[in-house]
C-alpha cells in the first residue's frame, strides 16, 4: 500500500468538488489522460466512470466504481486496471485550521497489480503524492 498526505488551502467543501466532478478525475488523477462515459450519479457509492491512459494510438483504459462516499470526508475508489488486475484508491479529507488534510492511499487488490517489489511501491508512492500536488494546484485559488 501507498500513502501521501498533503495540506490544501481550501475548504473540504472546496477540495470535495474537484473529487464529486467526474470531468475532472483526469486533472488530478496521474495516469489518466481522459475521463467519460458515467454510469450512475457519480460519486454516489455504486457509480463509476471510464478513463483512459496513453499516448496517440497506443490507448487503454478501464474502469472505476465508487465503492464508499462520504460527502466532503471519504471516497473510496476501485480503479479496474485491465489485464492487471485492480487498485483500490482512498482519500480521505480532514478539516486542518484554515485548510484540509488530504490523504490519498492506493492498494493493489486484485491481479498482477498485487504484486509488489520495491520499484512498483517507490513508482506508485510517487504517482499518489504527484495526484495530490496536482488536486492541490486545481483546488487553490
Amino acid at each position: 500500500m501507498t500513502e501521501s498526505t498533503i495540506w490544501i488551502n481550501a475548504t473540504p467543501a472546496e477540495v470535495w468538488a474537484v473529487l464529486a466532478d467526474p470531468r475532472r478525475y483526469s486533472d488530478w488523477v496521474v495516469g489518466t489522460t481522459e475521463s467519460f462515459g458515467v454510469e450512475g450519479e457519480w460519486p454516489d457509492e455504486g457509480s463509476a466512470l471510464r478513463w483512459e491512459t496513453g499516448v496517440g494510438p497506443a490507448r487503454a483504459g478501464d474502469r472505476t466504481h465508487v465503492l464508499r462516499c462520504e460527502p466532503r470526508r471519504r471516497l473510496d475508489l476501485r480503479a479496474e486496471l485491465g489485464a492487471l488486475g485492480a487498485v483500490d484508491v482512498h482519500v480521505e479529507l480532514v478539516a486542518d485550521g484554515d485548510g484540509t488534510t488530504a490523504k490519498l492511499a492506493e492498494e493493489a487488490t486484485a491481479g498482477a497489480a498485487r504484486v509488489a517489489s520495491p520499484v512498483v511501491d517507490a513508482v506508485n508512492a510517487v504517482r499518489t503524492a504527484f495526484s495530490l500536488e496536482r488536486l492541490k494546484e486545481i483546488v487553490e485559488p
